[in-house]
């Protein structure tokens, strides 16, 4: 009877080097997002109008926001794991 051979993990994809490190592109992508939310609250919570528009000078993301953010990356990296 032949062996079955277990298939690789589709979720990540092991680095083009070699180097036996894990990225993914949607990890990347909510960290990024992350990174974002957590500045605009910051700029909220410290009163600096520079953090609180992603583009300098255009219209201020609300703190709400912000938080949808935040908690949009907890809820998809709970999901991934």
């Amino acid at each position: 009877m032949p062996q079955i051979e277990p298939v690789a993990n589709s979720k990540s994809h092991s680095s083009p080097s070699g180097g036996g490190r894990q990225f993914s592109f949607t990890g990347g992508v909510c960290v990024l997002v992350a990174l974002v939310g957590l500045l605009v609250l910051s700029g909220w919570a410290f009163g600096l109008p520079l953090l609180r528009s992603v583009i300098p000078g255009s219209v201020e993301m609300k703190a709400n926001t912000a938080m949808g953010l935040v908690m949009s990356v907890i809820a998809l990296e709970l999901m991934a794991s």
